[in-house]
């Protein structure tokens, strides 16, 4: 128990005094081609604010139509304007920027507590404390090529383990497009929470179509097809999901303008926003892996909003073949620009093994941040019959 309160004082003296504002996950590469702050689309990842919401429906692009306006950086043209009237017989112009559209972000657990817990052989695991550093490291790719083309994501490496994740999206129109990739969907950003996508397994590679609308509120349409990953996932359409959302009052969905701004320092706005979503795996597809495990067919329902400095939400979902439920509920709230709160509880499986945690994040600089977790399962037991843990995190991370 000594350990413990020496792990939670560590976090209290050195969490508060790392300040000033923004977002250590917001792509670097964008601050610079716009010359801005991350906070412009950030209040704490994953969390996007209103302005960010906009950025992403428009393709990456700044909103209502002022992309080459905001654009501080120079980019090449690749064919000339006139080459548009010759087409086909010409190659369609395009542009790539004059700066490479990468970015580099690290981070890792400086400091690790873990509960010491019997198994349910008898077998004893000893409490641990360790100090650590920085262990995973990520290339982040975000750029636009030409009018159309947006490309957004990682490769990621993290004790040995690499991987790759990687969306390209066309815009049909602002607020229309249709996306390929294995990240970045709008399904799985479905809500301004991470709440939402913690009860709906994510879809691995596929296809998907997104529309977006609204200059005031509005509303977001996806749907999908993907492979479901794994050994077993061979075909596109292993997993089909479909999800619709509505924004009440705030910001435009697609224009990021008018509303009411709650908090103007983090670009909050005053919002509720409701969805629906439905996912399903193919007969002869993975069906999940964990809390997913034995499953085909999902549905559920979300709401969540904004109000001044406090964000919070709350999703369940359903699933048809095992008639279990899943929930989770976050709240989130900024006691300044730089330092946010949060807690979370979640269940899954009708409860199998619920847990609740908390946690305080600080930015020390746009780029960088630190941060303090404790989780808490509230079952003594877990299903398979060992002690829950308890655990403790404080966490660091830089992008540049």
């Amino acid at each position: 128990m000594k350990k413990v309160l020496f792990a939670i004082l560590i976090s209290a003296f050195v969490v508060p005094v790392l300040f000033w504002s923004a977002d250590v996950s917001a792509q670097p590469n964008f601050a610079r081609k716009y010359g801005t702050s991350c906070n412009t689309c950030h209040a704490g990842f994953p969390t996007k604010n209103a302005f960010g919401e906009a950025f992403k429906a428009n393709g990456y692009r700044w909103p209502g139509g002022e992309d080459r306006a905001k654009t501080k950086i120079d980019v090449t043209e690749m064919g000339a304007e006139a080459y548009k009237k010759e087409f086909p017989n010409s190659i369609w112009p395009s542009d790539i920027p004059s700066i490479a559209p990468f970015a580099v972000w690290v981070r890792g657990s400086l400091l690790e507590w873990d509960e010491e817990v019997t198994l349910a052989d008898g077998t004893v695991e000893d409490e641990v404390l360790d100090w650590g550093g920085p262990s995973t490291g990520s290339i982040l790719v975000g750029g636009t090529l030409g009018e159309n083309l947006g490309i957004l994501g990682v490769m990621q490496a993290s004790r040995g383990d690499f991987r790759t994740f990687l969306r390209a999206q066309w815009m049909f129109a602002p607020g229309i497009s249709l996306s390929l990739g294995n990240a970045n969907s709008f399904w799985q950003r479905g809500s301004a929470l991470s709440t939402y996508a913690g009860v709906f397994p994510s879809p691995d590679t596929g296809l998907e179509v997104n529309i977006v609308r609204g200059q005031e509120g509005g509303y977001n349409i996806v749907g999908g097809v993907s492979n479901a990953g794994g050994s077993n996932g061979k075909n596109l359409t292993d997993a089909r999901y479909f999800r619709a959302k509505y924004k009440f009052g705030g910001s435009g969905l697609l224009s990021g303008a008018g509303g009411t701004m709650g908090n103007p320092y983090i670009g909050l706005d005053n919002n509720v926003q409701i969805g629906a979503s439905f996912f399903q795996y193919a007969d002869d597809a993975v069906r999940g892996g964990g809390n997913y495990a034995g499953e085909s067919t999902f549905y559920g329902a979300d709401l969540s909003g904004n109000y001044g400095s406090f964000t919070g939400g709350v999703a369940v979902s359903r699933m048809h073949d095992l008639d279990m439920v899943n929930m989770r509920a976050d709240a989130g709230y900024f006691f300044y620009p730089w330092l946010k709160g949060s807690l979370r509880y979640s269940s899954y499986r009708d409860g199998e093994n619920p847990a609740l945690s908390g946690g305080l994040t600080a930015h020390i600089r746009p780029n960088v941040s630190i941060g303090a977790s404790y989780s808490h399962p509230t079952k003594s037991l877990a299903p398979d019959g060992d002690e829950n843990q308890d655990s403790f995190r404080l966490n660091v991370g830089a992008a540049f």
